[in-house]
């Protein structure tokens, strides 16, 4: 791809490219290079001077289409679902692409529940955000180049669909929103009181088999002293 300039700063911008850095971050930025590389300008977080609050949105109005990755936590990401309200809230269309090993799980995304009773795979998106499926998902498959290639041209040859949103009758994007980033807090919070629990359950445990170790340690000392006792001259070990 061409170097970075000052234009590559300032909007508008082709692309915005919504992910989850820590489970999609090197596929974005191949993704932004690729399509830099085919002549568009590309809003990545990691590529921008500014990128807080405030830089995202502006990349968000000042694009022709926010790319979505999506990944196993996409959707239980407060600034995931921030961006996806404000594509909504500004009318700007939405590409929806996954990596090709979470292709199986595009359902799952949906809602719907995982084959033969599985535990889920993937966090689903909220109910009002769900339409997101109802646009077709690229794939993007790092392992192969060709392959690649294929997904990021589908990605620049995508049909431009807003995000149709389903909300219950007398429900408002705000409060739907507001409602996800709550349920998104409760389930933080629930699973780090689990994950609390389960410390302490194998902390327990190992203070359990620390007590045994010195337990045993302590038997096979005694049994030692016996044994010397019992061979030491005048011990009575002898015949």
């Amino acid at each position: 791809p061409p170097p970075l300039g000052p234009d590559d700063q300032k909007p508008p911008w082709d692309y915005f490219v919504s992910h989850v850095q820590t489970e999609t971050g090197a596929c974005a930025v191949d993704l932004w290079s690729s399509l830099r590389a085919l002549g568009a300008k590309v809003w990545l977080d990691v590529k921008m001077d500014s990128r807080d609050e405030d830089a995202m949105r502006l990349g968000v109005e000042h694009c022709d289409a926010v790319v979505v990755l999506l990944s196993k936590s996409y959707f239980e990401r407060p600034f995931c679902l921030k961006e996806l309200v404000w594509a909504c809230e500004l009318g700007k269309p939405v590409i929806p692409c996954v990596p090709s090993d979470l292709k199986g799980f595009i359902g799952e995304f949906g809602g719907q529940p995982p084959r033969g009773g599985a535990a889920p795979s993937v966090v689903s998106a909220p109910d009002f955000l769900r339409g997101i499926l109802s646009i077709n998902v690229e794939t993007l498959d790092r392992s192969d180049n060709q392959y690649w290639e294929v997904g990021v041209g589908k990605i620049r040859n995508a049909e431009r669909k807003t995000l149709p949103l389903k909300l219950a009758e007398g429900v408002t994007m705000e409060s739907a929103a507001a409602q996800a980033q709550a349920e998104i807090r409760t389930r933080a919070a629930a699973q780090a009181e689990d994950a609390k629990v389960a410390a302490e359950e194998l902390l327990e445990m190992r203070r359990d088999l620390e007590a045994k170790r010195k337990a045993s340690v302590a038997r096979l000392e005694e049994a030692t002293r016996r044994v010397e006792e019992s061979t030491a001259p005048g011990g009575g070990g002898g015949s």
